[in-house]
């Protein structure tokens, strides 16, 4: 490559469900989606994951495939993961060593107990309750329950959770619903946070990418891209999610609609592996 390690090319960002992990199994389709994220940190090339998952599942589902199949360690610490929404992250360092690092800020247990009892005497058939979160509460769709069912019992769900937060009179919360879940989150925890959360991490580690690539299947997705943008930084847009439910969108910066989900994901991943192998500049197709 001729970019050097401060200053590569280009910089990845992920989405994780739907990205790199099925919506419905919620496991790594394939784990040739691994090796290409493992070919990016060896070609020097930093990586950042982006979601609402918690660490400890980021790490079950995506993270501790990758660091067993990696070959050098050191590869890892141009790697950063931020979970919840910005609330919690996890870095490595020149040994490969994780670090887990988490947000100032609580959960009311109040607020817990009572969106649990909701969960318990109504949604129990549809949801369960993700107990890994540090910073944030979710419901998250049942192994194996129909995806068109949940989304219409979400509405309700969200009206139900909404209500429990006025009754509680906490402020500074909101709720969002995301294709599998439904969460109740900190107003500051969101997709552009994370985006500061990875620059930070970046420029601690003296990396200065020439250009970003960040990778979605919804629309909140293009919230990475639009901080970066807003930021002065160059940058494109991979989708691949269903274009048909996406909407209306109008970006100043390059889309790329690919679809298909993980599998789009693996396909722009490949198609950049053979200019690396090539030892050509990567490009955004």
């Amino acid at each position: 490559m001729s970019a050097t390690n401060s200053n590569p090319e280009i910089a990845y960002i992920f989405d994780v469900d739907g990205v790199l992990t099925n919506l419905v199994d919620r496991e790594v389709v394939d784990e040739s989606l691994i090796n290409e994220i493992i070919k990016l940190l060896e070609n020097k090339i930093p990586v950042g994951l982006i979601t609402g998952r918690s660490i400890p599942w980021v790490r079950k589902n995506v993270l501790d495939i990758l660091i067993e199949k990696i070959k050098h360690k050191m590869d890892l610490k141009r790697l950063m993961v931020i979970g919840e929404k910005g609330g919690t992250w996890l870095v490595f360092d020149k040994h490969g060593n994780s670090s887990f690092r988490k947000a100032k800020f609580y959960i009311s247990k109040r607020l817990e107990r009572n969106i649990k009892r909701v969960i318990e005497n109504k949604y129990s058939d549809v949801v369960q309750f993700d107990d890994s979160k540090r910073t944030m509460i979710t419901a998250e769709m049942k192994y194996g329950y129909d995806l068109n069912s949940f989304t219409k019992k979400q509405k309700e769900m969200i009206q139900d959770f909404q209500k429990i937060i006025l009754d509680t009179k906490i402020k500074n919360l909101r709720v969002e619903s995301t294709s599998i879940a439904v969460d109740v989150e900190s107003i500051y925890f969101a997709k552009p946070f994370s985006i500061e959360k990875f620059l930070g991490f970046l420029r601690k580690r003296k990396i200065y990418p020439k250009k970003f690539i960040t990778f979605g299947d919804s629309k909140s997705d293009f919230e990475m891209a639009d901080e970066l943008e807003r930021r002065g930084k160059k940058v494109e847009m991979i989708y691949v999610g269903d274009r048909e439910k996406l909407g209306e969108v109008d970006k100043d910066y390059p889309v790329e609609y690919i679809g298909g989900f993980t599998k789009g994901t693996l396909e722009y991943l490949q198609r950049q592996t053979r200019i690396l192998e090539t030892n050509a500049t990567p490009r955004a197709f």
